[in-house]
């Protein structure tokens, strides 16, 4: 018997840590890019159909028994040979995404924190973490995610608090009907980066079934939201849209520029420090659900060697996915992104509606 088990609170927490990383580090350049100073708009185009991808995440969820991994529920609904493909492809990505996601944390506190450090010395130092944090359990990465979770959204929200006196209305303002096609478009990343949610389903197999889900995801989908919307309303009304668009990091650089009572305060290295955890969690969590995904294909053995796997593929990703900082940041916001769109805005809701197609005409 599985004693692994993690409640859906706890897996929501999991996700809402994970998913602050690329939140706050890719959506107020993405966002702006296309909407500028009508950027605030894109949180409000991108709430329904978030929502509704909440809702979907929980009637893949609903079905499946206590105990029953993702490789059974698509075997069942789409056969064995084809799930097997699906968690291959699934597996080899995640492994290489944790490999990416522990380069951007490198690159990140070379750029900003450690200028004399190495980057690829930072790599290693994080792997070993996260690897060390995957092994143990899901519910030690789900206790890890749960206890930093109040200080992030506290210094999250203690952050925005800060910088809402240095907004300024003519960088948000006035917004015509000529924004609005931007601020739909600018919605689309936000969309993908809330949509990685549908790689902690590799994660069902640990997680405990309870009343009451829809209610958990649909709430864990609106705070998200709220805390995505007042970090991009924040960077473009404290930066500007056009000097946002120029910046790597704007919030960290907003950060930077915080002061408490007229005294300027280095909130940007306790952002960043925090920031590295969420990195670490979420390359953790990519390292377990690449691991989930490889021991459904090949079956036997204990999951803890496929973590192993897992970081083999992650070190090879980190180490060969850019020869730069300034690749790095083309690769994180064009190819990265499409990847994980076509997992999980195309691959695995088109796999899910084939299966509950099956399963109908079967009960029929």
């Amino acid at each position: 018997m599985n004693t692994d088990r993690i409640s859906v609170k706890q897996l929501r927490s999991l996700y809402f840590v994970s998913v602050l990383s690329p939140a706050v580090r890719l959506l107020p350049n993405s966002t702006i890019l296309h909407a500028k100073n009508a950027s605030w708009l894109s949180p409000l185009f991108a709430l329904i159909p978030v929502l509704l991808y909440a809702y979907f995440l929980y009637g893949a969820a609903k079905h499946h028994k206590e105990g029953e991994g993702i490789g059974e529920m698509l075997s069942c609904g789409i056969g064995k040979p084809a799930a097997k493909t699906v968690l291959l492809l699934c597996g080899v990505w995640l492994s290489f995404y944790a490999g990416f996601l522990l380069r951007v944390d490198a690159e990140r506190l070379y750029a900003t924190i450690y200028k004399d450090g190495n980057v690829f010395m930072f790599v290693m130092a994080s792997l070993i973490i996260a690897l060390l944090v995957a092994r143990t359990s899901v519910r030690g990465l789900a206790r890890m995610a749960e206890v930093f979770l109040p200080v992030l959204v506290a210094v999250l929200g203690l952050s925005c608090v800060l910088a809402l006196v240095d907004i300024k209305a003519e960088y948000l303002l006035p917004v015509t009907g000529e924004d609005i096609p931007g601020a739909l478009i600018g919605a689309i990343p936000i969309i993908n980066v809330l949509a990685t949610g549908a790689y902690f389903l590799l994660l069902l197999e640990n997680t405990e079934k309870a009343e009451g889900s829809r209610q958990i995801l649909l709430r864990g989908g609106l705070w998200v939201m709220l805390g995505v919307a007042a970090v991009i309303v924040t960077v473009t009304g404290t930066l500007s849209a056009p000097l946002a668009n120029h910046l790597n990091n704007p919030f960290f650089v907003m950060a930077r520029n915080l002061s408490v009572f007229g005294v300027n305060e280095r909130v940007e290295a306790v952002v960043i420090a925090l920031w590295v955890v969420t990195d670490l969690i979420f390359a953790a969590a990519m390292l377990r659900a690449s691991a989930a995904g490889l021991k459904a294909v090949f079956v036997f053995g204990d999951i803890k060697k496929y973590v192993w796997a897992a970081a083999a593929g992650a070190l090879t990703g980190a180490v060969f996915c850019a020869k730069d900082a300034f690749v790095l940041s083309k690769v994180s916001e064009y190819w990265v992104p499409l990847v994980n769109l076509f997992f999980t805005c195309f691959l695995f809701p088109l796999l899910f509606l084939i299966g509950a197609v099956k399963n109908r005409r079967k009960k029929k």
